[in-house]
């Protein structure tokens, strides 16, 4: 095995010092003569640096507790969708929205106007007249000139 992939696999455990003697000693006299390896290992330390000084927030009293309880209870009633347990009332009446969109989105593209003038957008694009924003608009809809 190549002696950076083996390296890079112990990086992690290096860096918590949770490497045995032997790989630790391997790390570091491979790290010494080693640009690539050494440029990973600064990265994970500063990754390690900024985890450590981040504010750990716990969560409310007793919220882990419910929210295990409404698993629980979504899987004895045969939900599989456990995708919804941690929202909130109103998000999961909103969360049809986006489907309704996507929709009617369709809807107006496959039912809506088509283009009835003389030429397309493009055609009056290439054809160097300046274009406003009625006549662009008019163009896009299919409005007849």
């Amino acid at each position: 095995m190549n002696a950076c992939v083996r390296v890079r696999k112990l990086l992690s455990r290096y860096i918590d010092r949770e490497a045995g003697d032997r790989d630790a000693a391997f790390v570091e006299a491979h790290v010494a003569g080693c640009f690539s390896c050494k440029k990973e290992l600064r990265a994970f330390s500063c990754v390690r640096e900024l985890l450590l000084k981040k504010e750990r927030k716990a969560l409310p009293e007793g919220e882990l507790a419910r929210r295990l309880l409404m698993q629980i209870l979504c899987q004895k009633s045969g939900r599989e969708d456990f995708s919804l347990v941690g929202m909130g009332y109103f998000a999961r009446r909103l969360i049809f929205l986006p489907a309704v969109a996507i929709a009617l989105s369709a809807i107006f593209l496959i039912l809506g106007p088509r283009q009835t003038g003389r030429y397309s957008l493009e055609e009056h694009i290439f054809s160097g007249t300046k274009t406003t924003t009625a006549m662009a608009l008019g163009l896009i809809l299919g409005a007849k000139n």
